[in-house]
């Protein structure tokens, strides 16, 4: 059972655990008793005067609120509860308390895997969700990935009466990290139609139900998405990004390495894993880098991603998602930042801190991702086979 809270849900926890003291509830009771419980538990957890019981309880909260009342309310009665599929309400909540076939009336909500067939649909609504990106078919890859031909779903949809409202992407691929092996799960693009924004709780909850024993990690997740990924017991590790602006590590430009992008030419220098990698990434939007120097080499996957400074201000940045040896990438820095920089027309270059014995000298900023895992630790983690592979982000 979830035991992690965020923000005001600790109060929604001890006013829900008081009423069920003072209300011993029953799941036979066929009276008005569960009815009153319930409503006098939303109105305090929702923090309004007056609730009927056939109110929208997704009007009254917003995604997080209503995810963190829901999970309180199955502590309390003991079992999980299962997502209503229509209008949650008082009246329908108390049924499902009682164990009582529900009849749904109204619209249809559903959730369930996303297929092929919905491609068209979700490319469509994340258009709408995140119009910057200016190329539609961009979000096809969440449908066409090179490593993973035919994946367990292709996410998670939220239809309305069958029509697409909500989507939350889910990139598989199978890991083996120093010697741990897992199936790694990371959600992106996650958007909810305004007018079903309340049911985002049951996406995430249907989308951990679907295979718990998935590593599911979250790279780039806003504030409230990221608040209730927290709710479902996911690890915020905080790792230190340090970014490297040039002409910082002069002192490293004595030697000068073998530089090479070609993935032909370096593909002879690779061990069997670091070819893999390549091949997997070979048509993402990634830079593959070989610096060399005699037998020493390190192998890097990059990309360009864009960083926001300010609200008004956008800077491009190279990357580093993967250093197969960070004692060479130190010893040849500003030869391979100048280079890399140049060729991506960035102005920095970004490196994971926990890679590093000893991290170069650079701006420190704090970045977070987000774990559930019974394989995986957050050291273990690079960033590919992810959305920053995919997609502009």
């Amino acid at each position: 059972m979830v035991n992690r809270r965020y923000g005001h849900s600790q109060h929604l926890e001890q006013i829900i655990e008081q009423r069920a003291t003072a209300h011993v509830i029953s799941p036979c009771q066929h009276d008005e008793v569960i009815e009153s419980w319930l409503q006098h538990i939303c109105q305090e957890a929702f923090e309004v005067p007056s609730i009927s019981w056939n109110d929208n309880l997704l009007e009254y909260g917003d995604s997080l609120t209503f995810l963190n009342f829901y999970l309180d309310l199955s502590h309390a009665i003991g079992r999980q509860l299962p997502w209503v599929t229509t209008t949650p309400t008082i009246a329908r909540l108390a049924s499902i308390i009682r164990n009582e076939q529900v009849i749904e009336s109204g619209e249809q909500i559903v959730v369930r895997p996303a297929t092929l067939d919905d491609a068209e649909a979700v490319c469509a609504l994340l258009q709408r969700g995140f119009p910057h990106i200016n190329d539609p078919a961009i979000w096809n890859r969440l449908f066409d990935y090179p490593w993973e031909r035919l994946p367990p779903t292709y996410g998670f949809v939220l239809t309305a009466d069958q029509i697409v409202v909500g989507y939350l992407g889910l990139i598989y691929a199978s890991r083996t990290i120093n010697g741990k092996r897992g199936i790694m799960c990371n959600m992106s693009s996650w958007y909810v139609e305004p007018a079903y924004r309340g049911w985002g709780g049951a996406m995430l909850s249907e989308v951990l139900a679907h295979d718990p024993s998935l590593t599911y990690t979250a790279l780039t997740a806003a504030a409230l998405p990221k608040a209730m990924i927290k709710v479902m017991e996911f690890t915020d590790s905080i790792d230190t990004s340090i970014v490297l602006p040039p002409l910082l590590h002069v002192s490293t430009l004595g030697k000068r390495p073998q530089i090479t992008y070609d993935p032909e030419q370096m593909r002879q220098h690779l061990n069997e894993d670091e070819r893999l990698i390549l091949d997997d990434h070979a048509k993402t939007d990634c830079l593959h880098v070989l610096i060399r120097d005699g037998d020493r080499y390190a192998y890097l996957v990059v990309k360009r991603r864009p960083y926001r400074l300010r609200s008004w201000i956008q800077v491009n940045a190279s990357k580093v998602l993967y250093c197969s040896n960070p004692e060479v990438f130190i010893d040849y820095l500003e030869w391979i930042k100048l280079s890399v920089m140049l060729r991506q027309s960035s102005i920095a270059m970004v490196v994971s801190g926990h890679w590093f014995n000893q991290p170069p000298q650079g701006v420190k900023v704090d970045s977070h991702v987000l774990l559930k895992s019974s394989v995986f630790e957050p050291r273990d983690l690079d960033m590919l086979y992810s959305e920053l592979c995919l997609l502009p982000v």
